[in-house]
């Protein structure tokens, strides 16, 4: 299957996956097969879809990384998360059903089980009305794949817990799912995703954990409060220590739930561009610079970059040397040299040849990828670092910080 911007649909394109109703997420708006037209184009625009899957049969390697199945259980939470908002904007002390909530969840974790390969972010079609819905979407299922990647990571950071326990990442999802809703207590004009500064927005985060009160675990609640810390100390909101001095929480003080959080929350919201279109791998190269990378558990970010490819497969890409082609994999170990099935050059449809898939790892340096979807990214693409420097480094940021707390005021 084939990732198609809604505006380069042409007519004759066949769906791949369902499209979903974003007025109603989980209700299918066309089914697998609909013939796609110019009619059925402008309407999807009409809904802010940005995006859909089509039929290719050449690339059908592209299906395992995107089942029908998950497409359906992200729909059926974008629905319960659209009818929590709506609850608390209008009641002042809604009744909300975690219950279903955490059904869903768990069933997004048994499929990524049972079909690991289906474990990789791609982005929700759009289409909500409220920029803090679509963003909570994109951030619970970001962290719910990035939970079940780091099970083994799970236990030793809850070892008051049994094994499987510690590994249960239902609550991470559902603290996902409520960790902006303090932002719906605040002005209309606050209830944006990035007003640090502004006192009266930072109290999002308190009035978030009234609204969720002691009807959910307390994992959940540390998500809530908890999301805005930072690892490095440089977080907030600062609390009274026992000694009656203001820090805030720093390294493993931090839920572990509340740091996966907030390295989804912050890949999400670097992926926005001021042009208005959604670019992971500016995002991901963003957050390997040290005022960003500095404020995540490192073990964490190590994961995020495995479970968010900057090339999603399916996506249309040219190559340095003018060669076009679809992105088929992704290279966890070098995420910007992913495998490239070519376009073939007289008639631009795939190629059907010996050499018609190209592996970037094995290449040249000189072949790379220079545009995605028509938007140029060289300057955005990366290496990882090793991940004993990132965790290295945050050591002695943590050290640095506590000592600068606790000197003599």
């Amino acid at each position: 299957m084939l990732r198609v911007a809604t505006e380069h649909i042409c007519d004759g394109m066949q769906l791949a996956v369902a499209v979903f109703n974003p007025r109603q997420p989980d209700h299918v708006l066309l089914k697998p097969g609909y013939e796609l037209n110019a009619e059925i184009r402008d309407r999807l625009t009409e809904l802010r879809i940005n995006q859909v899957f089509v039929r290719c049969p050449a690339l059908d390697e592209v299906g395992k990384y995107i089942r029908p199945e998950m497409i359906q259980h992200r729909a059926t939470l974008a629905g319960h998360l659209v009818g929590a908002f709506n609850q608390m904007q209008t009641e002042s002390h809604p009744d909300l059903n975690y219950h279903d909530y955490v059904n869903t969840i768990n069933d997004i974790v048994e499929l990524l089980i049972a079909h690991p390969a289906s474990g990789l972010f791609f982005e929700l079609p759009g289409g909500q009305d409220s920029p803090v819905l679509e963003h909570s979407l994109r951030v619970t299922y970001l962290a719910v794949l990035m939970g079940v990647k780091l099970d083994s990571y799970l236990i030793r950071q809850r070892r008051h817990l049994r094994p499987h326990h510690a590994r249960d990442v239902r609550n991470l999802g559902l603290g996902a799912m409520m960790h902006d809703i303090g932002l719906l207590q605040l002005p209309d004009e606050l209830q944006t995703l990035d007003e640090p500064d502004h006192e009266m927005w930072r109290e999002h985060v308190r009035l978030g954990l009234k609204l969720v009160g002691q009807s959910v675990a307390p994992s959940v609640r540390a998500v809530v409060f908890q999301h805005h810390q930072a690892f490095d100390g440089t977080g907030w909101p600062v609390l009274q220590k026992r000694d009656g001095t203001l820090a805030a929480l720093i390294g493993e003080q931090i839920h572990v739930f509340a740091r996966i959080v907030a390295a989804a929350k912050m890949f999400d919201m670097l992926c926005d561009s001021p042009d208005g279109r959604r670019q992971p791998v500016a995002a991901l190269r963003a957050m390997l610079e040290p005022e960003n990378a500095d404020k995540l558990d490192p073990v964490v970010l190590e994961v995020l970059f495995k479970v968010t490819p900057p090339f999603p497969p399916g996506c249309a890409v040219t190559l340095s040397d003018g060669r076009t082609g679809v992105v088929v994999s992704h290279n966890v170990a070098q995420p910007c040299r992913p495998r490239v099935h070519l376009f073939d050059e007289i008639d631009h449809t795939l190629d059907a040849g010996a050499g018609a898939v190209l592996d970037l790892n094995a290449e040249d340096e000189s072949l790379f990828i220079t545009r995605v979807d028509d938007e140029p990214v060289t300057e955005h693409l990366f290496e990882l670092p090793d991940p004993t420097e990132l965790i290295t480094r945050a050591a002695h940021k943590r050290y640095a910080s506590a000592s600068t707390a606790d000197a003599p005021r």
